[in-house]
């Protein structure tokens, strides 16, 4: 009976460590978003896309590995741009997933600041995702990857800002753009509302293109 227990609990407290690991890889550098460290912490939007929608997940867990873009989309209105700029960014990631280094998908979330909690406001949640929709089709962000299993290139969330409060976005920005691998923040692009067009999005994410480039 006791080497039973004891077969049963050594798998329990690796997979407890390895856990421990992952969350001890956000947040233990300081709050805010800072190139050279971790992503300051997790949060858990509601998914809009992809097999995991209409449930809140921790999406940049499933990111641990690898290099992607983490965008933050700020405010209570699409913005006109964006369903031009997320057409263009994924067609920029599709071409990049030979290439080490560059980023191949990327995680989009929609911080609404009329969401006091994303997971209690059922009224403004459904109001928020129905506005996102009615402009930005998630479904042509989910391809067939090459083990015939869907590939997110771009997966859709929506988050009240307090979820992400770790993260210090300044709400003056219409948008921030974060360069990541394996969790570490290696560049930040933020695009203040005055410049929110198509052009200045796509100047952004070039410029993490070329730091991902020079960082090879």
């Amino acid at each position: 009976m006791v080497k039973r227990f004891l077969g049963l609990l050594f798998p329990l407290v690796a997979l407890g460590m390895l856990i421990g690991q992952d969350s001890a890889a956000l947040g233990q550098e300081g709050k805010g978003l800072k190139a050279g460290q971790a992503l300051p912490g997790l949060f858990y939007p509601y998914v809009l896309n992809g097999p995991k929608k209409d449930r809140y997940r921790c999406l940049v867990n499933d990111k641990a590995v690898g290099t992607f873009v983490l965008v933050f989309i700020q405010g209570n209105v699409v913005p006109e741009p964006l369903p031009k700029f997320l057409a263009s960014l994924q067609a920029q990631l599709r071409a990049f997933e030979k290439t080490p280094g560059q980023p191949s998908s990327a995680i989009v979330i929609f911080i609404n600041p009329d969401l006091q909690s994303v997971v209690k406001d059922d009224t403004k949640r459904e109001a928020a995702v129905k506005a996102i929709n009615a402009v930005v089709d998630g479904s042509s962000f989910v391809v067939q990857g090459p083990d015939n299993k869907p590939r997110e290139v771009l997966v859709l969330g929506l988050d009240d800002p307090g979820d992400v409060k770790d993260y210090s976005l300044d709400p003056g920005n219409l948008a921030t753009l974060v360069l990541c691998d394996n969790l570490q923040v290696k560049g930040i692009k933020a695009v203040s509302a005055d410049k929110g067009s198509l052009e200045g999005l796509e100047a952004a994410f070039k410029e993490l293109v070329e730091l991902a480039a020079r960082k090879k």
